[in-house]
């Protein structure tokens, strides 16, 4: 599902932004460079070590480790 509410952007970023929600409610944003001779990717994760469960101290520190080092 594509957001239909406007992004906003730099005065400075030329490239075109397209925000979708996927059907897990994962937000995806894409930018579009029509000049970039290369992809890349970038993941924000919103969540960290002050949100650990009391039993399970570290649990965010090994699924940062999972997520970049697998």
């Amino acid at each position: 599902m594509e957001f239909s509410g406007k992004l906003e952007q730099s005065p400075g970023d030329l490239r075109e932004h397209k925000l979708i929600k996927l059907s897990n409610n994962l937000m995806v944003m894409c930018a579009k460079d029509v000049d970039a001779t290369q992809a890349a990717a970038s993941l924000s994760i919103n969540i960290g070590s002050l949100d650990d469960p009391s039993e399970l101290n570290g649990l965010a520190h090994f699924l940062e480790h999972m997520l970049f080092m697998a």
